[in-house]
């Protein structure tokens, strides 16, 4: 298998999906699908964002290949991490790229709304800095750390310098547990161990709290009830997360994965990073889609 980055796998994901990001709609999304679109890599089409039922359209300029705001900070991460694991110059890098007169022009989560305040208060004197966040938030950003160390050598306790940079945007408790199982799930995939049976050997690091719906996405039901009964299609944690594990137990290819993900609607970029992520570890990411990033990651 000619196996890519799971950096540029990641990235893959997020961009995949942009189309069609915060659309929830998977009724209409389905006729889209069922109409001949290819549902992935397509330039976002704001007429349609119009049509479709509780939309929110944060991406005005972006186009088919760029990222979804986690997929930016994915992006910004690996490339600082290369060569530096400085905290303080990670949090600087973090307010440079995103404060208002930046030139980044797409949506800013609230998790680094909350940190441009608080960095900027330190700038003015107003408080004392600080490495860690206090703002706890409980979606998937916490977790594309892991993502962003896995393959840098140079980084011996992976784990825990993942956990470190997440706490700049998140103290929600949980997250060193699921980077602990992300961990553990990719470095039993990457020994040919199949996607349920690496699910079903971490399963007890996975915290009580997402363990049972997690578990649960291997079961044989359809993902529309799957996604009401126990997950969601929402950014949260205890909705994402086990959705991310149904799509990927539930496809068999790469191209399906990602047709499907962004099919279901809602956090489909957030969603896409870790699908693209995890399947690339076992399954090939098709030529054809391996160009399609407006970035330059190997």
């Amino acid at each position: 298998m000619n196996k890519i980055s799971i950096i540029k796998s990641a990235l893959l994901g997020s961009a995949s999906a942009l189309a069609y990001h915060w659309i929830y709609d998977p009724q209409s999304l389905m006729a889209r699908k069922n109409s001949g679109y290819p549902m992935i890599f397509e330039n976002i089409d704001h007429d349609f964002y119009k049509e479709a039922k509780n939309t929110y359209d944060v991406y005005p300029h972006h186009l088919a290949g760029d990222l979804d705001f986690m997929g930016e900070m994915l992006y910004l991460t690996h490339k600082f991490l290369e060569k530096n694991t400085d905290l303080e110059e990670y949090r600087k890098l973090l307010y440079n790229s995103f404060k208002e007169d930046s030139p980044y022009n797409g949506w800013v989560e609230a998790y680094v709304k909350d940190f441009l305040k608080v960095y900027k208060d330190e700038i003015d004197g107003k408080r004392q800095p600080q490495l860690d966040t206090a703002y706890v938030d409980k979606q998937l950003v916490g977790l594309i750390y892991i993502l962003a160390v896995f393959e840098k050598e140079y980084i011996t306790d992976k784990v825990t310098t993942a956990v470190n940079f997440a706490k700049t945007v998140t103290s929600y408790e949980n997250i060193e547990p699921l980077t602990t199982f992300l961990f553990n799930l990719l470095k039993e995939l990457e020994q040919g161990i199949t996607i349920q049976q690496a699910l079903q050997n971490c399963s007890s690091i996975i915290p009580e709290l997402y363990r049972d719906a997690i578990l649960k996405s291997s079961e044989d039901i359809d993902i529309i009830t799957f996604a009401k009964e126990h997950a969601g299609i929402a950014c949260g944690l205890d909705q994402a997360l086990p959705l991310i594990f149904y799509i990927l137990q539930h496809t068999s290819s790469w191209e399906e994965a990602m047709v499907l993900n962004a099919t279901i609607g809602g956090a489909s970029a957030n969603r896409g990073i870790f699908i693209s992520a995890i399947a690339s570890r076992y399954l090939e990411i098709p030529k054809e889609y391996q160009s399609k990033l407006n970035y330059n990651v190997k």
